[in-house]
């Protein structure tokens, strides 16, 4: 490893990485710059520098521009930046990136200028880059690629010579509502699409639309559409079938129409990106999606299964079933279920409690239906995460009150530096009430265990409307992962 304090400039690409050198990204790809080392780092503070970028391409928020260089920068002592997206693939805006950083003002080991990201054109070609040096080829340097472009070229103009394919050579062999492909002689026909009473048809044997295979990088999409309507009328019906069973003569048994099928394509065994497949109803209506993906043990268990209808979802994949319904009623069962469920829990509604039955018989009480007196909401659950990279507050918790309710929150929290020693600890019980209005927190007793920390965070309670928050403040330039468990007790008469 390098003496601190030096420069490196490490590249994360859709959470994967560290990458360093000549990095083949992709069009819509999440990129996040970081630091390998930070120790040593003092004044002048870290330049981040994008020096040489697409024309026509516009930095992440808060980057300015050099008039001088030209290049985008950003000023810090930072382990990390904020994420940024690459160019969408309707942009255009392929080619390369070239990245610096400079450190206590930069040189030698100060300045690191050897990472540059590349999006290659839908079409396969290279571009150039100012001062560019070996990131993607240590033998050919820059020249390397620039002279697989010019071999692209001719092989492209090569081919293109040699098999044109002139529509207006065959017109002495024109058939009416006909096209017809020929070679560039007019000799044998490649295939023929014929147009009969409104309908498309080719003659006996397979009829595929497809693009041909991408020189490099992803494929580019295509859309089948009806057509649409005239001003105030509405669009045409799209409809994709299987082919009509044929005719029988008497006696004969019916044969069956042909199915519908959609391929996804083979997954390939080493990508962790999926195959999809939708079928949408309009940005507020229902959907249907099917994704697959490789799993960690290359299976095809990512997403399975999703149908949303509003903000309601319901998710089907390898995990189990999953709900998310912001209101829902559960309607209650003719009979408690006495039969325990195999290798299964059975969740049930009944006489207006919820309850879950385990496979040994076990029953238990979910939720009981309370009396006419109130409804008391027993050790709601309460785990959740956060990440703090600075001293600005975090909600970790987020809890609601109803009206007219009283309750204690009560939690452990810990606290730990991403890959470094200090820690923290932290117990809390909150007292809170809603009558109307916000939430009220009493102020004493908060504090049911000393705290014992070394990272310098904090945490604190807030009321916001309806809600009681609980807030983590991290410290400067330290990436702290936060983590609360507990529960909360609610009795809302």
């Amino acid at each position: 490893m390098a003496q601190a304090p030096y420069a490196r400039l490490l590249v994360s690409v859709n959470g994967r990485g560290p990458f360093r050198g000549g990095v083949e990204v992709h069009f819509g790809d999440t990129i996040e710059l970081y630091a390998e080392s930070t120790i040593g780092w003092g004044v002048p503070a870290a330049v981040w520098e994008i020096t040489s970028y697409p024309l026509g391409w516009s930095p992440p928020p808060a980057w300015t521009l050099d008039t001088v260089t030209r290049a985008y920068a950003l000023t810090g002592n930072l382990s990390s930046l904020p994420p940024f997206p690459l160019p969408a693939a309707t942009s255009g805006l392929w080619g390369k990136w070239r990245l610096r950083l400079r450190v206590n003002g930069g040189g030698g080991t100060l300045t690191d200028w050897s990472t540059s990201l590349e999006i290659v054109s839908p079409h396969g070609l290279h571009d150039l880059a100012m001062s560019e040096g070996d990131e993607f080829g240590a033998e050919r340097s820059w020249v390397g690629p620039h002279q697989r472009n010019l071999r692209r070229l001719e092989a492209e103009l090569a081919e293109g010579t040699a098999n044109n394919v002139k529509l207006g050579e065959a017109t002495d062999q024109a058939t009416p509502n006909t096209l017809v492909l020929r070679d560039a002689a007019g000799a044998a026909a490649f295939n023929s699409l014929t147009s009969q009473s409104g309908y498309v048809v080719t003659a006996d044997g397979e009829f595929a639309l497809s693009q041909l295979v991408a020189a490099k990088g992803a494929g580019a999409p295509a859309t089948l559409r009806a057509q649409q309507g005239a001003p105030g009328e509405a669009g045409g019906s799209l409809t994709i079938g299987g082919g009509d069973a044929g005719t029988t003569a008497t006696g004969q048994a019916a044969p069956r129409a042909g199915s519908t099928l959609v391929e996804l394509g083979t997954p390939d065994p080493t990508s962790t990106l999926s195959a999809e497949f939708e079928l949408l109803a309009g940005a507020a209506g229902a959907f249907l999606v099917m994704r697959s993906a490789k799993g960690a043990a290359n299976l095809i268990a990512r997403r399975a299964l999703l149908w949303q209808v509003g903000a309601s979802e319901v998710t089907l994949d390898a995990a189990g079933l999953a709900l998310a319904i912001p209101a829902a009623t559960m309607g209650n069962a003719r009979a408690a279920p006495t039969a325990n469920p195999v290798e299964a829990v059975s969740l049930y509604a009944f006489a207006g409690g919820l309850f879950a039955r385990s496979l040994n018989g076990l029953v238990t009480t979910l939720a009981p239906a309370g009396d006419a007196g109130g409804t008391v909401r027993v050790n709601d659950r309460i785990d959740a995460t956060t990440t703090t990279k600075d001293a600005t507050p975090v909600v970790l918790v987020t809890y609601p009150l109803p009206l007219a309710s009283t309750g204690q929150l009560t939690l452990d929290i810990t606290v730990q530096a991403q890959n470094a020693a200090p820690r923290g600890w932290f117990s809390r019980k909150y007292r809170v009430s809603r009558i109307q209005g916000d939430v009220q927190i009493q102020p004493a007793n908060q504090v049911v265990l000393p705290d014992d920390d070394t990272t310098g965070g904090t945490v604190a309670a807030q009321s916001a409307a309806a809600n009681i928050n609980v807030m983590v403040t991290g410290v400067a330039a330290t990436t702290l992962q936060w983590r609360a468990s507990g529960a909360i007790e609610i009795y809302a008469p």
